[in-house]
């Protein structure tokens, strides 16, 4: 449940990145390198994750090691405008509110309403056109009452202008 917490407020977070800066940032696939801490998870040895993946179990997210993922950022987005309202799992029902701009810097909050009631703080810095950095935090509850507690750091950079579209997230 936690790994699918983690990965549903990525696009969240990511495109809340995306927004942060009083310039447009280019359109394109972007790489973004995320280290997650989840407050009560055991962190896990480069011994454990090996023994994880000879037993066929793969991990997309290992909370303590830096991880790395691609998304597109599309023209639309680029402008910076304003925050996408997304996620990967209609069910958390995660929303992005109190979104504020300011320079090369952006800060919100997340609210997650559905099966997840949740509630974090969003805090980015755009350094160019071609580079972000961000830092956020999310507590609450799953609806099975087990705690969450995460934070990541992430750093983002700009990879090329033509993007595979089955990495672009929608607006909803």
């Amino acid at each position: 449940m936690k790994f699918r917490l983690f990965l549903l407020l990525i696009p969240i977070t990511s495109s809340a990145l995306a927004f942060a800066a009083t310039e447009q940032l280019k359109p394109g696939l972007w790489t973004m390198t995320i280290n997650m801490q989840m407050a009560g998870m055991p962190q896990l040895s480069d011994d454990d994750i090996a023994q994880m993946r000879q037993m066929g179990i793969e991990l997309p997210f290992v909370p303590g090691k830096p991880a790395t993922v691609q998304q597109c950022i599309t023209p639309e987005q680029a402008t910076l405008e304003k925050p996408i309202d997304h996620y990967s799992n209609p069910d958390d029902q995660c929303s992005v509110k109190n979104y504020r701009r300011n320079g090369n810097s952006v800060s919100g909050d997340m609210v997650c309403t559905g099966d997840m009631k949740a509630q974090g703080r969003f805090v980015m810095t755009v350094n160019s056109n071609t580079s972000f950095s961000g830092k956020w935090a999310l507590k609450g509850v799953t609806r099975d009452g087990l705690p969450i507690d995460q934070s990541s750091d992430i750093h983002a950079r700009w990879m090329q202008a033509k993007c595979d579209p089955a990495l672009i997230t929608p607006a909803q």
